[in-house]
């Protein structure tokens, strides 16, 4: 009897999610054709300068009568640091790029003067708060101790086609990952401080670097290439949003 009435529970609970779903549905502008939003991107940091720029999201939404579906979606973000970091993205995303395969396409180039280098194998690895809690131009502390520059470009082209409909696909695609690494510019980071707030040279990177754990021919990065191949089961109902459903990859 107990089990009769939690089914008959959820099986309501169930009704009335659909129901809730098809009113916000009906009472939402459905959008056709372009549409993009546009955000500032405005940030601050004492070491890496005062960060400016901006985003932007467009979709193509067709007809409307896939919404909120869409039919190809933009992203593009352009951002830069008073002290040389930089962020410039595009991606696009779209089912009707080549009809009947779904179609992700990205090129990118990061650059960070300080991004975090904590060592290898993760939770093994040996942190030390005080290292980085103050500044010592002349000792061993330094803010920027767990930090190393890198300037990565990104390439990425991933397609996926219906196997048993949209329920289950294959994904196949290629990418480029280049990659260079140094120690942190504590040169170009130290102008217009003040000198008792001035970085140190010293860091984990150039330890590493230093002690061989880091290869010389692999200190300044590289690059390579990745090819993918693999399944995706997704039975979302609502793919920006889901209300219900599975998404996983293989």
């Amino acid at each position: 009897m107990l089990f009769g009435l939690a089914f008959t529970a959820f099986a309501q609970d169930e009704q009335q999610t659909a129901d809730s779903q098809e009113k916000e549905k009906s009472a939402e502008k459905v959008k056709t054709g372009w549409n993009f939003g546009a955000l500032p991107a405005v940030a601050f940091d004492a070491d890496v300068g005062f960060r400016y720029g901006a985003l932007a999201n467009i979709y193509n939404y067709g007809d409307g009568s896939r919404y909120p579906k869409y039919d190809h979606s933009l992203y593009v973000e352009w951002s830069r640091t008073t002290k040389g970091s930089g962020n410039n993205m595009f991606t696009w995303d779209s089912d009707k790029l080549i009809p009947g395969i779904r179609s992700f396409i990205e090129a990118s180039y990061l650059t960070e003067q300080a991004l975090d280098f904590y060592g290898f194998n993760g939770y093994q690895v040996v942190y030390d708060a005080a290292i980085e809690s103050s500044t010592d131009v002349d000792g061993y502390r330094n803010r920027l101790f767990y930090r190393h520059s890198r300037k990565l470009l990104r390439l990425n082209a991933d397609f996926q086609g219906e196997i048993i409909g949209q329920k289950f696909r294959w994904l196949a695609g290629v990418g480029f990952m280049g990659n260079n690494i140094d120690a942190v510019d504590v040169a170009k980071l130290n102008e217009g401080k003040d000198p008792a707030d001035q970085l140190s040279t010293n860091s984990l990177y150039t330890d590493y670097v230093n002690w061989g754990v880091i290869k010389a021919d692999q200190a300044n990065g590289g690059g390579h290439t990745i090819l993918k191949g693999g399944l995706v089961y997704d039975t979302r109902d609502n793919e920006p949003n889901p209300f219900s459903g599975i998404w996983t990859e293989m």
